[in-house]
């Protein structure tokens, strides 16, 4: 791990009640898609940790020309200072973290289950699988209250029309609505089996908050799912 000096480029919201942040890419800096990093804003004199170090899975990916990351905004200390950053503000980030990579055998097909924020590695992931032409077989679970809580819905969709590898399933807990592919209620036994045929094949990453990690493990284990293929990350202060 090492710091580097950044320049914050600014903000944007990507869906309801969540923004993400951009960063200009460091000089010598590289990382793999689906890693974390911890931001690094200038502390005032006796503050709490919290209030300036903060970290967060990369949403971009490495062959995009900026850093990125995404955040539910909370009235918190933190988020309250990333929301009021000006634009080109230098700021300081720890990287890289973390092994929640995509595996390197392109024959195991590999499952993301996501719950809301917890979205950002897999869209770190699977826009570069996209990118570099991948064989890699992957489905996304993404699961949210509604569509209007999905962030980067619009660009998962454009990768399943370019990506002929990878398949996208949104599952809304209060109805899908008319979208299509998209899965209406919980995340259950009964929607994972629609979309994966053989449970025990594939490598499965588990991403975001607590509750949803473990209740997901549970489930996936219960299905038959290799617990030596099944990879999670939990998702705190959101």
């Amino acid at each position: 791990m090492a710091i580097y000096d950044v320049e914050y480029l600014g903000k944007r919201d990507v869906a309801e009640g969540t923004t993400e942040f951009r960063f200009s890419k460091p000089v010598g800096h590289s990382y793999r898609a689906g890693q974390f990093l911890d931001i690094l804003l200038k502390a005032t004199p006796g503050a709490d940790k919290m209030s300036h170090v903060h970290g967060f899975s990369f949403v971009s990916s490495p062959f995009e020309d900026h850093l990125a990351v995404a955040t539910r905004m909370r009235d918190t200390p933190f988020k309250n200072a990333m929301r009021d950053l000006p634009d080109h503000t230098p700021v300081q980030i720890d990287a890289n973290f973390g092994d929640f990579v995509l595996h390197k055998n392109e024959a195991m097909p590999a499952v993301y289950l996501a719950g809301g924020i917890g979205v950002t590695p897999a869209r770190s992931a699977i826009a570069q699988a996209t990118h570099d032409h991948s064989a890699h077989d992957i489905t996304l679970f993404y699961v949210n209250r509604d569509s209007s809580r999905a962030a980067y819905a619009e660009d998962f969709k454009a990768f399943a029309k370019t990506n002929p590898h990878f398949h996208y399933v949104p599952v809304y807990s209060r109805g899908a609505g008319s979208e299509v592919g998209a899965e209406s209620g919980h995340l259950s036994a009964e929607i994972i089996r629609r979309h994966v045929a053989d449970i025990a094949r594939p490598k499965w990453y588990v991403s975001g908050p607590e509750a949803f990690v473990r209740a997901t493990r549970a489930l996936l284990i219960e299905l038959g799912a290799d617990e030596d293929n099944l990879r999670t990350e939990e998702f705190e202060g959101y």
